[in-house]
């Protein structure tokens, strides 16, 4: 369950979500994301958490009131630390990944596009140009079932 407060329950509509898979840090694609596409991501004020599992995914986020759309990366896999005295293991704690979006394992980063889709189009063209990402493309809306995770106000 999130932290977070929800704006609605319904799927946005004019959002549209891909999937980033680059081997590099969160930081480093965020800092490449900046210079190719002449943007300003910024991280957001707290992170992505979920009571449940303890798990925090960092977000950044950009957005041109002018223009008129927004844009937001999210990491798709948190690393928790939980402590566990059974396991008899040098620091006596397991690490336990957690996937924002579990349906696609296999992914390093979610990114969120609100907006008109001929501006994304040429920051799309941009991002494949980048050599360190190995792959992003359009996640159909029925393959996101945990969707709900993605809806939030910060």
């Amino acid at each position: 369950m999130s932290n977070h407060i929800l704006k609605h329950l319904d799927f946005e509509k004019s959002s549209n979500y891909f999937a980033i898979l680059c081997g590099e840090e969160f930081y480093l694609l965020i800092l490449l994301l900046n210079t190719s596409l002449g943007l300003s991501l910024k991280r957001t004020k707290e992170d992505l958490t979920f009571a449940k599992t303890n798990a925090s995914f960092m977000a950044y986020e950009h957005e041109d009131k002018k223009i008129g759309y927004s844009l937001s990366i999210f990491n798709n896999v948190s690393k928790s630390v939980t402590k566990n005295n059974q396991n008899n293991t040098l620091f006596g704690s397991d690490i336990k990944d957690f996937l924002l979006l579990p349906e696609l394992g296999s992914v390093d980063y979610i990114l969120k596009y609100s907006g008109d889709g001929a501006i994304f189009a040429r920051f799309l063209t941009k991002i494949k140009s980048i050599s360190e990402i190995v792959s992003i493309y359009e996640i159909p809306e029925k393959k996101l079932k945990s969707k709900e995770n993605l809806i939030f106000e910060h």
